[in-house]
């Protein structure tokens, strides 16, 4: 059985709240729409658009680690037509990198980065 670092899990009102610590630190104007391109690179992180992530494989987005650096895969297509759906999933990729950095620490190529995912228990994942 794979070993898995550990992640926490958080109670809702303890996500609100590190949520608004968030972006009281990194965002703190709270102009609307939040520039949420802004939040990830301020946090070091990169955006791939990966052609016909949805349509092959289901998938939107997902938080990775491309050549060591923590990273954003997205869905091109969402990314270029859907931007509302793509700013919100963004955010909710941004969040998972940072509230399970854990998960992503020793993750040093998008190969381990897909693997990790794809090797989590269900019962994890459906918690992250």
């Amino acid at each position: 059985m794979a070993s898995y670092p550990s992640v926490p899990i958080y109670e809702n009102y303890q996500l609100e709240d590190i949520a608004k610590s968030f972006l009281a630190e990194k965002y703190p104007s709270l102009k609307l729409p939040v520039d949420i391109d802004l939040l990830i690179v301020k946090e070091g992180f990169d955006i791939h658009p990966i052609p016909n992530m949805w349509s092959d494989c289901g998938v939107r987005a997902l938080p990775v680690c491309y050549q060591g650096i923590p990273a954003i895969c997205i869905d091109q297509e969402h990314l270029d037509r859907y931007a509302e759906i793509s700013r919100f999933t963004l955010a909710e990729e941004l969040g998972h990198l940072h509230l399970h950095k854990p998960a992503f620490q020793d993750c040093d190529s998008l190969e381990k980065s897909i693997e990790r995912y794809l090797e989590l228990p269900g019962e994890l994942i459906d918690k992250m």
